[in-house]
């Protein structure tokens, strides 16, 4: 173990290069050439495709697919419309090898029992990259971190992150410090500390109070770049039905409750426009929720049922 690099930091994702850029593929559609939708999914390249055989050789193999999808993906949309982005010169670099539970852990959003498979059936390591990306005709030096572990002899990348940009000009301390917003006076602590935890997009600490009307809506697809539950946290009364509407940005959503009273899904990944979903709330307590292709890029929500 050389040293042990700094937690993944979500939402910063390759912030320089944007939705479009890596972390915007994550559940993105491509047009097939009988203009059908499909899912894009770098990860799950033709398997002849891939060299798995090390830590460097997984994350290489992934960015390589990256851009063949990229590539692709401005093919098929017109040229006043399509945001491309190339990748330059890439190195890599294991910086960690034999994680342990806890480590695994603050880099994932796995169930205990998902990292207890990992850390005892399989090897982890942290490949740390330096990418050069283009896009719009500004270049920027991207470090990224990936968590990868080995699955049936072969390894496989288990999630990643931003440790940092320079785009020249300012520094990374400069350019990657967020401020931490100031909560709401009657945001639950619990609440509060989801959405800094999981680096929420849109999140501002406000709370949308809902209470005293029969339905909410809120925009699948919201924020600047389409990646977030807007509002982000919102309370209602006990009965209120909530109406998920997709507002057809950034790129294909879905809803899936986590760590909460009653399970629910909306498990139809879409990126249709106008397309909503419901769900009402009969018992009190808070039900946190995400997008499942954009989980780890901070599009997650919280409703508070009083």
């Amino acid at each position: 173990m050389t040293r042990s690099p700094p937690p993944i930091q979500r939402r910063r994702f390759l912030t320089a290069a944007g939705a479009t850029g890596l972390a915007g593929l994550a559940g993105c559609t491509a047009l097939t050439d009988d203009g059908e939708q499909e899912q894009t999914a770098p990860q799950t390249a033709a398997q002849d495709d891939l060299q798995t055989d090390s830590p460097a050789q997984v994350v290489e193999s992934y960015l390589e697919s990256v851009t063949t999808v990229q590539k692709r993906r401005a093919e098929l949309h017109h040229s006043a419309v399509s945001e491309t982005f190339t990748l330059g010169e890439i190195t890599t670099t294991v910086v960690e090898e034999d994680l342990s539970r806890g480590e695994v852990s603050e880099r994932t959003y796995l169930d205990s029992e998902q990292v207890e498979e990992i850390v005892t059936d399989a090897e982890t390591a942290v490949v740390e990259g330096n990418v050069e990306i283009t896009q719009s005709g500004e270049t920027v030096n991207e470090q990224v971190e990936w968590l990868v572990a080995t699955e049936g002899g072969e390894w496989r990348l288990v999630d990643q992150g931003s440790s940092g940009s320079n785009s020249g000009g300012e520094s990374d301390s400069e350019s990657e410090t967020e401020a931490v917003p100031e909560p709401d006076p009657e945001m639950p602590a619990a609440v509060h500390e989801y959405m800094i935890d999981n680096d929420v997009q849109a999140y501002d600490g406000s709370l949308a109070d809902r209470t005293g009307t029969e339905s909410v809506t809120i925009d699948v697809g919201g924020g600047d770049q389409g990646l977030a539950f807007d509002p982000p946290v919102v309370r209602v009364d006990a009965g209120t039905e909530v109406v998920w509407e997709w507002t057809g940005e950034g790129g294909a959503h879905n809803v899936v409750s986590t760590d909460s009273p009653e399970e629910f899904a909306n498990e139809d990944v879409t990126d249709e426009a106008g397309h909503t979903w419901s769900q009402t709330f009969e018992q009190t307590g808070t039900y946190f929720y995400y997008c499942q292709p954009h989980k780890p890029i901070g599009m997650h929500g919280a409703i508070i049922v009083e």
